[in-house]
């Protein structure tokens, strides 16, 4: 608890110092990210939300103002309104579920601008009693530039804290992997760089939109971590030189933080909208390619994959083998245990055949309860090999379902060819494993029986019983 309460304590305090660097305005700071990170941290670390946590945090805020030379009035005053106003993000943001606290939706950043506005609100109308008593400044004007203030800071910021990934050994590579090579990658980003610093040197409303073509870049060629990274780079930036130029009655600053918060939110939803089509894709993909129950290739997918897979062993001179793998008197487990209970028995079936295969064998449903397989690479003992060993893990499967213990066995039949024989149709493969197949059912079942394509097709004579 004691260490919990430090690090909260610690973190607080140094981003308020940052924030109170960039005070142009008096008491207030346009760029104020302690909140926002307390916020993210308490709601990702729930254990760190204790009492003593909760004072570490009033503590820090009060003691990086008096370090600063703020009034000590004014510093209590500053660190309740501070409080209050993570106390109402933190409890709604707890509300919310899961997915939005991560923001995994385009409906996740409408919550993020509720809590953030309700925040803002809560802490600029605390913390703008300071005005009239510390600042000279009416309350009204204070309560003014506080919430607009508070509520460009949370919204850009939290995007940023709320999705940062989990640090972990290799995480970089991986990223780095998967990202565009060369400078290609960083061509976004430098083009947000050279539009911000353009703006910086215009003048009127319109200089915070120069950036948007380049943010909106972004948002299309980066995940959504680094695409909220660079806009709350920009944000900051721009909120800061804002800052500098507000007229001293402050509606400038206003009106043009509310227009830069506009403007920001444009390439975050661009980039949720992209993850969640993507996502909707893969869903439909896999609801297309892979079989409902079961979840391995469907019959539709089979004749893509596997003719790839075919095509592939013959460019590299590969051998290749196909395993048709039928389970014995099934229509008796459905006639004695129900149809819940073989479905159950097909699920746990096809998982106990997927385990002994590699990540580049293909496996998937031909209807009912048969299967095929496809393993590239494999000569014809090592096939038959991997189906007894499948046809031994099936014999000893135990499975208790609903308060029945049942037992099942396989009948397998293999079929290889060297690349030299490979059939160019993937059809013709299987069909020889097929038959190698219904060879051992008449062989008494639970048997593998293989067959050897060396080139020609199979004739009765080559089918061998194991």
């Amino acid at each position: 608890m004691l260490r919990g309460a430090t690090i909260v304590a610690g973190v607080v305090f140094v981003m308020a110092l940052v924030g109170i660097l960039s005070r142009p305005l008096g008491a207030l700071a346009p760029v104020w990210p302690a909140n926002a990170v307390l916020v993210g941290l308490l709601v990702r670390r729930p254990r760190l939300a204790t009492p003593l946590a909760w004072l570490a945090a009033f503590v820090a805020y009060a003691a990086a103002d008096l370090v600063t030379g703020s009034e000590p009035g004014l510093a209590l005053l500053l660190a309740v309104a501070n409080v209050v106003g993570v106390t109402v993000a933190y409890l709604s943001f707890r509300r919310l579920p899961a997915k939005h606290r991560r923001l995994e939706e385009p409906r996740s950043l409408a919550y993020l601008f509720l809590v953030s506005g309700a925040a803002a609100l809560a802490a600029s109308l605390v913390g703008s009693l300071a005005g009239p008593v510390y600042l000279a400044a009416p309350w009204h004007r204070m309560v003014r530039l506080w919430f607009v203030a508070e509520f460009v800071n949370y919204t850009v910021l939290l995007s940023v804290v709320l999705t940062a990934p989990t640090v972990r050994p290799g995480a970089w590579r991986e990223r780095r992997a998967s990202e565009a090579p060369g400078m290609a990658r960083w061509y976004p980003l430098l083009a947000v760089v050279a539009a911000t610093v353009l703006g910086m040197l215009l003048d009127g409303y319109g200089a915070i939109a120069v950036p948007v073509p380049a943010l909106l870049w972004c948002a299309i060629r980066y995940r959504f971590f680094p695409t909220a990274l660079v806009t709350a780079g920009y944000s900051m930036a721009m909120l800061t030189l804002l800052s500098q130029r507000a007229s001293e009655g402050g509606t400038s600053i206003a009106s043009l933080a509310l227009g830069l918060l506009a403007v920001v939110g444009a390439p975050l939803t661009l980039n949720l909208v992209q993850r969640q089509n993507a996502e909707l894709m893969q869903r439909l993909s896999r609801a297309v390619n892979h079989d409902a129950l079961t979840g391995v290739l469907s019959r539709r997918a089979l004749g893509q994959r596997f003719q790839e897979a075919l095509a592939r062993c013959r460019a590299e001179g590969a051998s290749a083998a196909a395993l048709v793998l039928d389970l014995d008197r099934f229509k008796t487990v459905n006639d004695r245990y129900g149809h819940a209970v073989g479905d159950e028995v097909l699920v746990r079936f096809a998982r106990a055949v997927s385990e002994p295969l590699r990540s580049e064998d293909l496996l998937g449903r031909l209807g009912g309860e048969e299967f095929v397989a496809l393993l590239p690479g494999l000569e014809h003992e090592e096939a038959v090999a991997v189906a007894e060993r499948i046809r031994g893990t099936v014999e000893r499967l135990r499975m208790p379902i609903d308060g029945h213990e049942v037992a099942c066995t396989v009948s397998i039949g293999v079929a290889t060819a060297t690349a030299d024989g490979l059939p160019e149709d993937w059809r013709e493969l299987v069909q020889a494993a097929d038959q190698a197949m219904y060879e051992a059912k008449e062989s008494g079942r639970n048997r593998v029986a293989s067959v050897a394509l060396w080139p020609a097709a199979p004739s009765p004579s080559e089918l061998d019983t194991v």
